[in-house]
């Protein structure tokens, strides 16, 4: 997978997340990072020297272009909806504008980053809605995934991020899950999904402050705008309608306190947070209409909530480091979330995993993840679905327990692009917002390969150096 400045910002597990495996995990650090490592450990051929001079003009001036791609190729080999073969893929330019460089503002920063998704959608063939794949976002199009000004304080104590940003970056997130190609990139599907802020490759009005009492800890907290429209195409042809706050539904409110610490100044590095959200929205009820009755079975209009909140916790710790100069080791990381109000789409859900990087010594870049994800789908949920399946004169139930497993093996092939044979295997698909769905859908297999390709890194582009977590 890919590094997005990681050992430079020390821990910013930020944005990059939210272009899918674009980010290697704080502390865990992806194929290629460090130049030394770069000129002389186990790369099958090397790029990194075709843009750095073009690349290292712009940075001089303060810009600092960035961007990645990674393409997928999946195939559902047993069970699912259908079987068959898909692709999928997404694009990122943009650039970061140091502006201690151009205006002679010391810490501050300019962010503008654009996507393009292009490919078809992973529930038609899986049947699972939740154990999604990477390159996740509510339909093809080319979106706006940040414009935002960020302004470093005090020697790096304090970080105030404010502009389009997105709600999936910053919170509830560690870059380690950015090392699979499904389900836990890059959140969880309980935060993804339960709140009426749009996750992944949209982004809207928001803004995050971060403090940093001691090196190793620090506090976060942030509001979002919920802005159903962005998940629209386009975001309605940004900068368009969706940017006045007349669109907003409401706000999504996070906060995260954490601990952390990187492989320079702890040999075994960890990271442990625990948060939560309160989001203000108004939503509809999964199931019932007005009259407290199943809404697909008797009718009428949606029965309305406002508000609803979540609390997780994450963990990861490096258990086996050979070489102390080295980002080789085995990690094991775990994470939880919990609904504690409203009527969300996932009552809770639970992830544990490992991570080794460079699992042979004469293979440095390569990696091995193993992550298994257990989801409780909300009890409404899952009976709304059962009544639309009596609707459609069908028989069966779903089950509101679904579990997936992925093992993958990114393959370094050169600085910043790697290629990621995986499996993914969910039991009992979620079939959430499934038109048809089915009771006899128990499983899904499906086969892929990946290519991850991070242009900085790849094409030796330099890289802005940052700080928080």
């Amino acid at each position: 997978m890919l590094e997005k400045y990681w050992m430079q910002n020390v821990g910013r597990t930020g944005r990059w997340c939210l272009v899918g495996a674009f980010v290697a995990g704080g502390w865990i650090l992806s194929a290629g990072t460090g130049r030394a490592q770069e000129a002389t450990q186990g790369w099958l051929f090397n790029l990194s020297g075709a843009g750095q001079q073009v690349g290292q003009a712009l940075a001089d001036k303060g810009i600092y272009l960035t961007g990645g791609f990674l393409g997928q190729s999946l195939n559902v080999v047993s069970g699912g909806r259908q079987q068959g073969s898909f692709y999928d893929s997404f694009t990122s330019v943009g650039a970061d504008f140091d502006m201690n460089k151009i205006a002679g503002i010391n810490g501050g920063i300019v962010h503008l980053l654009v996507s393009d998704l292009a490919g078809q959608s992973y529930a038609n063939y899986t049947g699972s809605y939740f154990a999604y794949a990477v390159p996740y976002a509510y339909g093809d199009g080319f979106r706006l995934n940040e414009f935002s000004y960020e302004q470093e304080l005090f020697d790096n104590r304090v970080r105030i991020l404010a502009g389009r940003i997105n709600l999936t970056g910053d919170f509830d997130i560690s870059p380690i899950q950015c090392q699979f190609m499904t389900t836990i990139c890059s959140n969880l599907p309980g935060y993804v999904f339960d709140k009426s802020a749009v996750g992944f490759n949209t982004s809207s009005w928001g803004a995050t402050m971060t403090l940093k009492p001691s090196k190793p800890t620090y506090v976060k907290f942030g509001v979002y705008e919920d802005e159903p429209s962005v998940a629209l195409s386009n975001q309605m042809g940004w900068p368009g309608k969706d940017w006045d706050f007349q669109s907003a539904a409401g706000a999504t409110i996070p906060v995260q306190i954490g601990y952390h610490t990187t492989p320079q100044d702890d040999p075994y590095p960890r990271a442990y947070d625990i948060g939560g959200f309160y989001d203000t929205a108004t939503y509809a009820d999964p199931l019932l209409n007005t009259a407290g009755q199943a809404r697909v079975l008797s009718g009428g209009s949606p029965l309305e909530h406002t508000g609803r909140s979540g609390v997780y916790l994450q963990a990861q710790q490096m258990v086996y480091r050979p070489d102390p100069k080295s980002d080789r080791g085995l990690t094991l990381f775990g994470a939880a979330n919990w609904t504690t109000s409203g009527e969300t789409a996932i009552a809770n859900d639970v992830m544990v995993g490992l991570y080794d990087k460079g699992p042979l010594a004469s293979r440095p870049n390569d990696s091995l993840g193993v992550a298994l994800t257990f989801i409780a789908s909300n009890h409404r949920v899952t009976q709304d679905i059962d009544d639309t399946i009596i609707a459609q004169g069908g028989t069966g139930h779903v089950s509101s327990e679904e579990a997936a497993l992925e093992v993958n093996y990114g393959i370094g092939l050169a600085p910043g692009i790697t290629l990621i044979p995986f499996m993914q295997y969910v039991s009992h698909p979620d079939q959430y917002i499934n038109p048809t769905p089915s009771g006899n859908l128990n499983y899904s297999l499906t086969v892929g390969v990946g290519l991850s390709i991070g242009f900085n890194q790849a094409l030796g582009l330099p890289q802005l150096t940052r700080g928080g977590y």
